[in-house]
């Protein structure tokens, strides 16, 4: 079985420093799921003015 470290997984992604993947918590989750699904990550910091406020998780965000 073959272990990744996180240098492999920001090699394979979409990932870009310059436009950090994060949303305001007055964003809607439409915005949010964009970033997501633009971005293929599944996990999205939330942040209130400068402060890091929570994590959005898609698996939680796309429930019915």
């Amino acid at each position: 079985m073959k272990f990744f470290d996180a240098k492999d997984v920001l090699d394979r992604s979409s990932f870009d420093p310059s436009e950090p993947a994060v949303v305001e918590a007055e964003d809607s989750i439409s915005k949010a799921l964009d970033v997501m699904f633009g971005k293929d990550f599944d996990q999205l910091p939330v942040k209130q003015g400068e402060s890091f406020i929570g994590l959005l998780l898609i698996s939680r965000s796309v429930r019915l």
